[in-house]
């Protein structure tokens, strides 16, 4: 099956992500910090009810509604990814789906679990919001697609050379 790959980078940084997260949990109280690479970066244990990075965190209306809509998108891509695959079409933009859609899954299943996202990841060399292996999978994902599909994107649209001589 070809797009088992795809569905295992999905389960791998899924599994990934919450395995993260339940060892922070486990393993310090909120608010506790410590040092993993000095003026780099830290693990710092939040409970972040907002969304990705923070954001929204005062919204409670907005958030449910993120949830839900949330988790459609992550069934979407899903769906897309197990069924949608032809002939033609780049691997890259499969990974970049799968790590995106268990990015989306990690932390929605999170807020519909607990009502909050475990986050542990602080960086230390600029003032930036404390993140999760699942942020980093959106992030990852969105830049895979920008630095792959874009240029691909642009590929497309140049003629031939052989159409452009005749």
């Amino acid at each position: 099956m070809k797009r088992l790959p795809y569905i295992l980078i999905f389960a791998l940084w899924l599994v990934l992500d919450q395995i993260v997260k339940f060892a922070v949990s486990a393993s310090m109280v909120v608010g506790e910090s410590f040092t993993l690479i000095p003026r780099v970066i830290a693990i710092t244990y939040v409970r972040n009810t907002g969304a990705s990075f923070s954001l929204f965190e005062d919204a409670p209306v907005f958030m449910a509604v993120f949830n839900v809509l949330g988790s459609v998108m992550c069934i979407g891509v899903l769906a897309y990814i197990i069924m949608a695959k032809r002939k033609g079409e780049k691997w890259y933009l499969f990974a970049a789906l799968a790590i995106i859609a268990a990015g989306g899954a990690g932390n929605t299943f999170d807020r519909l679990r607990q009502g909050y996202v475990v986050d542990m990841f602080e960086p230390l060399f600029v003032r930036f919001a404390v993140f999760n292996v699942a942020d980093v999978g959106l992030t990852l994902g969105a830049a895979m697609m920008v630095l792959f599909i874009i240029p691909d994107m642009r590929n497309k649209q140049k003629p031939d050379k052989d159409e452009s001589q005749s």
